[in-house]
């Protein structure tokens, strides 16, 4: 599935591969309503495409809710993501947590921005 929004092509990750290998990898990032996890992609993307993926335990509730949770994350990464501009040589996966579901719009957006800005400040400082 493709998902376009403001001049960027968002591809969804769905090879179960692709998520337990996230699972093992290191790299992630925790906030209150979501962990964000990225893994690098085998062959990158054009500038303007990302690769994400969501996923909710049955821990959050029923499908009902799972299903809800992923929405939420989904428009939530399409808006913010058009607009900082990750990097495009990883996938991120996204894992809802319970409080997802009631938590206020504008603190998910600060969530989304922290763990971008904090992958980004991984990837300078890797660089130096």
């Amino acid at each position: 599935m493709q998902i376009r929004q403001a001049g960027c092509i968002f591809k969804t990750v769905k090879k179960r591969a692709d998520f337990v290998r996230a699972t093992a990898s290191q790299d992630k990032i925790v906030t209150p309503a979501f962990v964000c996890q990225r893994i690098t992609v085998a062959e990158p993307a054009a500038t303007n495409t990302y690769h994400i993926g969501f996923t909710a335990t049955k821990k959050i509730g029923k499908a009902v809710e799972r299903n809800r949770c992923k929405r939420r994350l989904r428009a939530l990464t399409t808006e913010i993501m058009a607009n900082m501009r990750p990097s495009h040589q990883y996938a991120y996966i996204f894992i809802a947590r319970f409080v997802l579901l009631t938590r206020d719009h504008k603190k998910l957006q600060n969530d989304l921005r922290y763990v971008l800005h904090q992958f980004r400040k991984q990837d300078t400082d890797s660089a130096d």
